[in-house]
């Protein structure tokens, strides 16, 4: 691999770079429905499952239209039916999605969360005016969740792969974000925690790519254990 040389850009994954996350959405909906009462079990799930299964690909037609509003519905929507054939009360399916809001993008949120070096890493770029920006294998809500865990401030441009119809490590989704960016693929680095979407993928178009395991213990400069490492880098490309 080429070394590592100033960047104009650095782009980062979401999912395990930026946040942790441990989003499954059959269990988050059937823990949201005990936690408020209505109980969870597995004939619940079956039928959460098999509705989800048999909806997604409308569901990733919404996304592609970048409706916002129009995938919150087919949530709201598919809760509701869930409600409807599992047995509880019509309420019930508000009562859930609320519980599973909070539990997605509240203060106590257990689905989603920050690394501990994500905010002061980002929070140092900015102060070197280096540009920043997303590029995830996520759906429609990517800009929401940045926003809910405050960091969407740092990001100029945001690509979430089930809007732009390429996923990571297909080359489409980085020359959609390179294009935004208005800048060449030699001059940014990309960073994420997978070596075949995000470090093979980021390479294939020209990227320079930096993979994060936060359990790394050995001496590449291309895997890091740590966004603060970024740093370092910039400071030896200087």
């Amino acid at each position: 691999m080429p070394p590592l040389t100033s960047p104009q850009v650095i782009s980062f994954d979401c999912a395990q770079t930026l946040l942790w996350v441990d989003w499954d959405p059959v269990r988050l909906a059937c823990q949201s429905a005990t936690d408020m009462g209505f109980g969870g079990d597995s004939r619940a799930a079956e039928i959460y499952g098999r509705l989800l299964k048999t909806r997604w690909a409308e569901y990733l037609t919404l996304n592609e239209a970048a409706d916002e509003d129009a995938t919150d519905a087919w949530w709201a929507r598919l809760g509701q039916d869930w409600v409807s054939e599992v047995g509880w009360p019509e309420d019930a399916a508000s009562i859930i999605a609320q519980r599973a809001t909070a539990k997605l993008y509240g203060p106590n949120a257990d689905v989603f969360g920050l690394f501990p070096d994500t905010l002061p890493t980002l929070q140092a770029l900015k102060e070197r005016g280096v540009r920043m920006a997303v590029v995830s294998n996520w759906d429609i809500s990517l800009d929401r969740t940045l926003r809910a865990f405050g960091i969407d401030q740092f990001f100029e441009v945001t690509v979430a792969s089930m809007v732009v119809n390429s996923e990571k490590p297909d080359a489409g989704i980085f020359q959609h974000a390179l294009g935004r960016l208005g800048v060449e693929s030699a001059d940014v680095w990309h960073v994420g925690d997978d070596a075949v979407a995000d470090a093979q993928g980021a390479r294939q178009v020209g990227m320079h790519s930096l993979l994060i395991d936060r359990e790394y213990a050995g001496d590449s400069p291309y895997v890091i254990s740590s966004l603060s490492t970024i740093l370092d880098h910039l400071d030896a490309c200087n």
